[in-house]
């Protein structure tokens, strides 16, 4: 079978409507008609509160912290290398996002990649030049708003959406379609600063620009205004990437590859709106950022209702993706893979799932360099130990849904005796899983 995995970046768990957790006012009917023909996994959780974090687990199936360099540079297997040895056509579409693109090793195993890192770059520098030249003209307070404008209009040009992404990957099927073929894309358009909202005025982009320059700095007040509007933007990009799934999806179907191709659809973290007191995804191991939406269709496979509710209530991890699939299209588990076998009638379960972020030591902004505080989170089915900038927190999930009343940890014998085993059986698991990869182990970084 052919292996399809979509990626939102920054997609939360309760935006797509056919979640348990759902409350909002929009719809995802597309994702929604998907997962009524697959399976949707309500406990999903991403390795990682941002995308150099989290997408180790998902294209390689390891924590970040198990390597001293981000992205999967050293890991000793990714999910494409693996499937290129089993003969298929590899693709991969890193949506300009320079946290996921060859740089930091994502080409590993990939026959044709997609990727726009020198385009964005470029972007960055014609902005830089832009303001110069501005602010050489001396016009005041018309050099800011010249400078948003020209911004503004380099976004639209130049920014890689998902429509862009889509006709090039149809294209290269087309040219491959006779052979087994694993692709993933990262689209971006709900990823702050939205530049994937075509239809958006002049007026409203001003309006976003303003939102990604301030939003550190909002008072309270303001702060709850900016929240709706940036919902809105948020969900709107929602609507454009789930369209151009739909036509990803009609296309396969015409070409007849469809019925033998496994979908994935899930994110690699979610996005805070004011929940914990900021905007954005940073690196605090809360429900809104690690929980993600895990939509699965295996082919025209047809679930049972009941094998459809015992997947949807499992506790699984994004790391589980590549050795999940290995084992239901090969029979086996790659011993590089630190996952488990969970998903689509898996025989492994999950007591716990773990969660990581590294945070700079001067700011609250994430660290890729993994050189700053070590921020992480075990968390089963009702509680959630967490670490956060050096203090542990233990919510209780069922009385808390929201972790808005978290115990402060101050000793060790106050943490639960089965959390505390969970930690020393990871740690257990990560030292063997070492020893099986000996070259590895100089990298390992355990909680």
């Amino acid at each position: 079978m052919n292996i399809l995995f979509l990626v939102i970046d920054t997609l939360r768990y309760d935006y797509v409507s056919c979640s348990e957790s759902f409350e909002k006012s929009h719809k995802t009917p597309i994702l929604d008609e998907i997962a009524s023909q697959g399976l949707i996994y309500d406990h999903a959780f991403s390795s990682g509160t941002s995308t150099p974090f989290s997408f180790p687990g998902i294209l390689a199936s390891i924590y970040s912290s198990q390597t001293v360099t981000p992205g999967v540079i050293h890991a000793p297997l990714t999910f494409a290398e693996y499937l290129k040895q089993k003969g298929y056509v590899t693709f991969g579409s890193d949506g300009g996002n320079i946290y996921v693109s060859d740089l930091y090793g994502y080409a590993r195993g990939i026959i044709f990649w997609q990727s726009e890192r020198k385009m964005e770059l470029k972007k960055r520098f014609l902005k830089s030049k832009i303001k110069k030249a501005l602010e050489k003209m001396k016009l005041g307070n018309l050099t800011y708003k010249a400078s948003e404008i020209f911004k503004i209009l380099l976004n639209v040009a130049i920014i890689y959406k998902a429509q862009n992404q889509i006709d090039k990957f149809i294209e290269l099927l087309k040219e491959n379609k006779n052979q087994r073929f694993f692709a993933f894309i990262d689209f971006m358009d709900v990823h702050g600063p939205y530049q994937g909202l075509w239809e958006q005025s002049l007026r409203e982009r001003f309006l976003i620009n303003k939102f990604f320059r301030d939003r550190g700095k909002f008072s309270r007040e303001e702060a709850k205004k900016w929240r709706t509007l940036a919902e809105d933007w948020y969900t709107q990009g929602l609507e454009i990437v789930e369209h151009h799934i739909g036509r990803l999806l009609n296309a396969l179907d015409t070409m007849g590859i469809l019925r033998d191709t496994i979908v994935i659809i899930t994110s690699d973290h979610g996005e805070e709106f004011l929940e914990h007191g900021n905007f954005d995804h940073l690196p605090k191991p809360f429900e809104e950022i690690i929980r993600v939406p895990l939509i699965v269709k295996v082919g025209n496979e047809k679930f049972s209702q009941e094998e459809r509710n015992s997947e949807k209530k499992k506790l699984v991890s994004l790391v589980d993706l590549a050795p999940s699939i290995s084992r239901f299209l090969f029979g086996e588990k790659p011993k590089e893979f630190v996952g488990k076998d969970t998903l689509f009638g898996g025989k492994d379960t999950r007591e716990y799932i773990y969660c990581e972020g590294f945070r700079r030591k001067d700011s609250i902004a994430h660290d890729p360099l993994k050189k700053g505080i070590h921020n992480w989170c075990i968390r089963t089915k009702d509680k959630k130990l967490m670490k956060l900038d050096g203090q542990l927190y233990l919510f209780d999930l069922r009385a808390d849904p929201k972790e808005q009343y978290p115990s402060k940890i101050e000793d060790t014998s106050q943490i639960p005796e089965e959390i505390q085993s969970y930690m020393k059986n990871f740690k257990h698991e990560l030292l063997r899983y070492t020893l099986k990869n000996r070259y590895w182990k100089k990298f390992l970084r355990i909680p």
